[in-house]
């Protein structure tokens, strides 16, 4: 796990609401970098508090088909070896799955949308004493531009439940490109 640490590792406590009516929100982190997961198809219930529920059910663009809709994960290595990302969710969730796509399969609304994806592992850590609020995610992100859909399942909690898929892309930058969004010259131009 010792490898997990390299785009943070710090410990994320959540404070679980007594009751959860919206659904809950993805953050991927990665060094300095992060971007919001795009919430895409969904279902999510909530007790009421008087023996009621409700639930609701979302359906969304294909990740290939939502491009326009997300900010990429800007990410930037001198190597070609994948690159590990934390994810943080808003509340704590039981289980967290992943798939990928080359950026090169992003298609427009409405077109049809080749399924040929990767399934990602995605890395649980525990924290000792099993404490179920602290778990955190991660996952290893290949050098280069990728899609990733990111479905978690909230399964365990008495007041509220269900399951979320979440979307973002990666943008692989240049040593170039990180100079420019950076706006500082590279040292080896400096000299």
């Amino acid at each position: 796990l010792a490898a997990l640490a390299g785009c943070g590792s710090e410990t994320v406590e959540s404070n679980v609401p007594e009751i959860l009516k919206t659904v809950p929100t993805l953050t991927v982190h990665c060094g300095e970098n992060s971007t919001e997961g795009l919430q895409g198809t969904h279902e999510w219930w909530y007790a009421n508090g008087d023996g009621t529920q409700t639930s609701f059910i979302a359906d969304s663009l294909h990740p290939l088909q939502s491009k326009d809709y997300m900010t990429p994960l800007n990410i930037s290595t001198q190597s070609s070896q994948p690159i590990t990302a934390r994810l943080e969710f808003s509340v704590v969730p039981d289980k967290v799955g992943a798939r990928s796509w080359s950026v090169d399969s992003f298609h427009g609304p409405g077109e049809p949308v080749d399924d040929g994806h990767y399934e990602v592992l995605v890395y649980i850590l525990e924290p000792e004493g099993g404490t179920e609020d602290v778990r955190q995610f991660f996952m290893e992100l290949p050098y280069g531009g990728y899609v990733y859909e990111v479905t978690a399942l909230w399964e365990s909690y008495e007041d509220f439940g269900g399951e979320v898929s979440y979307s973002f892309y990666t943008k692989a930058m240049t040593l170039r490109e990180a100079e420019d969004l950076c706006g500082y010259p590279l040292v080896e131009d400096m000299e």
